[in-house]
């Protein structure tokens, strides 16, 4: 069935070649980034009055804010696909099922690839590995020659009988590492009307006089959405308006990094609704901290540590980092970062994976620093 998609939208996907790096997602750079956060905040603002009379439809919502971030590529002088209509429901001949290309070394999702690589990793653990041909590769992934593939293979992620999200990968290419590209294939129109249903009934159940379950359920909400809306459509500017406004509107706490990974990759990299709230933090900084002082005290009481310790220095100095601090990290602390198998190291894993703290280096031999912030 995949298959059949992408021959019908080879000209949906040489388009997508050519304009990629003109994405809405590269114009928010930061000379845009306070204009973006005022009209964000403006357009939230708004569609709370959607909530004076009563609680609104969730597709209200989805269109509401669809429109407001067509307004703002507007403002902004960016190209937006507004004609795609906002469920796909327009000029479908060619746009039934879209293709993002990831690629690391250009294109608005190279500073994130570190990450995405590991997340594609674990999602090939949970779905089964198959095989495609290599022409369908030479279109997808924009290769010179078809014969300098090798192999590709792709990862097909259903959940409850809905068709969502193909992974292609590059098995192999001549002079190049194993893995280049990355195209999804998104999941296709035809699944979207049952996807909103659920996202109706989960929106639903969010219940400001009963907030207990509200923030997992806000995360099956981002989940279904993510898989619901192609990257091409400005979904990580949508979706982050979605979870501000439902956050304020239903108490729930939210503190994502403004330049981490944005969430609705993460989403499209996670398996199921199970385990994206399993492993996805609303509040990521602030739970880490808790987790490195939960660190500091358990190293207080041990026998094997001590202030000296290079484990217990690295995570007290990481901890004030994330405060603002710009003390340096020695070689040593460095290492207990870095190095497989601590417990700090597999804290630091754990959020790097989750896309909300970027990898970790020395600058100038002394400053520790973030590439992706």
């Amino acid at each position: 069935m995949v298959r059949q998609h992408v021959q019908y939208y080879s000209f949906f996907v040489q388009q997508l070649m050519q304009r990629k790096d003109n994405s809405l997602i590269n114009a928010w750079n930061p000379s845009q980034q306070d204009t973006w956060k005022v009209l964000k905040q403006e357009a939230m603002t708004k569609a709370k009055m959607l909530f004076i009379k009563e609680k609104p439809s969730f597709l209200t919502l989805y269109r509401f804010l669809a429109d407001a971030r067509h307004q703002i590529a507007v403002s902004l002088k960016q190209e937006s696909l507004e004609y795609l209509g906002i469920l796909r429901d327009e000029h479908c001949e060619y746009i039934d099922t879209p293709i993002t290309l990831l690629h690391p070394d250009q294109g608005r999702y190279a500073s994130f690839f570190p990450c995405l690589a590991d997340r594609y990793q674990s999602l090939s653990q949970c779905l089964p590995l198959n095989q495609e041909s290599v022409g369908l590769a030479y279109l997808l992934l924009g290769a010179k020659q078809e014969q300098d593939i090798q192999g590709v293979d792709y990862l097909n992620l259903e959940h409850n009988a809905l068709q969502l999200t193909c992974f292609y990968t590059v098995r192999g290419m001549k002079g190049k590492n194993p893995i280049a590209w990355y195209a999804l294939v998104h999941t296709p129109r035809t699944q979207l009307q049952a996807i909103f249903e659920r996202l109706e009934a989960l929106y639903q159940q969010l219940d400001i006089d009963n907030s207990a379950g509200n923030g997992k359920v806000l995360k099956e909400i981002i989940w279904y959405l993510a898989h619901a809306m192609p990257c091409v459509r400005g979904s990580a500017a949508i979706l982050e308006m979605m979870i501000g406004l439902l956050a304020e509107t239903f108490a729930i706490d939210f503190d994502y990094p403004e330049h981490a990974v944005p969430i609705d990759l993460i989403a499209l990299f996670t398996p199921s609704p199970d385990a994206f709230n399993a492993c996805f933090h609303l509040t990521p900084m602030a739970d880490l901290k808790k987790e490195l002082r939960q660190i500091l005290e358990e190293c207080k009481h041990s026998a094997f540590f001590c202030n000296q310790n290079p484990q217990l220095a690295a995570a007290r100095k990481l901890l004030n980092w994330i405060n603002g601090s710009t003390d340096p990290f020695s070689p040593e602390e460095m290492t207990c970062i870095n190095t497989p198998g601590s417990a700090l190291n597999e804290r630091v894993r754990h959020y790097q994976l989750n896309g909300s703290l970027p990898l970790l280096t020395r600058s100038n031999g002394t400053a520790l620093t973030s590439p992706g912030l």
